[in-house]
């Protein structure tokens, strides 16, 4: 992948989430408590939507992800977990905040977004929903 459009899709994630903390602003006490990253910050707000929790950046706890993975695998019998079908919502759900992006810019978070979904599979392909620990979740922020 080239510099350029590397940069181009830092520079539309920028925008989707000035955009989303603007929507749900950052408790700021909260921002010391948890390693957070442009990863847990997305994943994490995302599980909330899918699990029609409040919408925000907030931890979620130990089973309410479990039961966010059981809903990402409903398809699955077992590992390598596929999500099939989940990427497809996870962009379009992101994408909303692009409205009003230039055209390269909504292409390039577009194409990050797939990026960035692919190494959330990669990280919990194998993952039993059992073994998730809340010191070691680098994708959702999850309360101890």
């Amino acid at each position: 992948i080239a510099a350029g459009k590397i940069l181009q899709g830092l520079i539309g994630l920028d925008k989707m989430l000035a955009q989303l903390t603007i929507t749900f602003p950052l408790n700021k006490k909260d921002v010391h408590t948890h390693n957070r990253t442009i990863h847990s910050l997305l994943f994490t707000l995302w599980a909330r939507q899918i699990l029609e929790l409040t919408p925000s950046f907030e931890a979620i706890t130990l089973k309410q992800a479990r039961q966010f993975f059981d809903l990402l695998r409903a398809g699955d019998e077992k590992a390598p977990y596929q999500m099939l079908g989940f990427e497809e919502v996870f962009v379009k759900d992101f994408m909303v905040s692009a409205s009003g992006f230039e055209p390269e810019d909504t292409a390039s978070l577009k194409d990050t977004l797939v990026l960035i979904w692919q190494e959330f599979c990669q990280e919990y392909d194998w993952v039993d929903v059992n073994a998730l620990d809340p010191r070691f979740s680098k994708y959702v922020l999850i309360r101890s």
